[in-house]
């Protein structure tokens, strides 16, 4: 429980009908959640995790734009960065699996083109 210096409870911020339960800054992630009361008297509690990567794809598309013209071939070339929250909701299981042609698949949809640093396709 949070607690101001004064002893008492901070006010809880929302985000439509989700409550702010956490925020990290360095992250940028902030941990949401919101309780809906069931007929049978009960409560059904939902949570969910949400990252501000506005920074990140604007730092990738910088990337991007300097590697113009580079070969893949042409030695360490950074091809994506992607979110901690993606990777680990999305992306790390296949990659635990060794399944290399779902994150290719990924990696070249366009609805994921702002976590790319390299165009093209991989």
């Amino acid at each position: 429980m949070n607690v101001t210096l004064d002893g008492t409870e901070p006010p809880i911020e929302y985000v439509g009908d989700w409550a702010v339960m956490d925020y990290d800054p360095v992250t940028r992630t902030r941990k949401l959640a919101r309780v809906t009361d069931l007929p049978d008297g009960g409560e059904k509690w939902e949570w969910k995790t949400e990252q501000d990567c506005s920074a990140l794809v604007q730092e990738n598309a910088t990337i991007r734009q300097a590697q113009e013209g580079k070969r893949y071939g042409d030695g360490n070339t950074l091809i994506a960065r992607i979110p901690m929250t993606v990777w680990a909701n999305r992306l790390s299981d296949p990659i635990k699996q060794g399944d290399d042609e779902f994150l290719k698949r990924w990696l070249n949809d366009p609805d994921h083109a702002a976590f790319r640093t390299k165009s093209g396709r991989i």
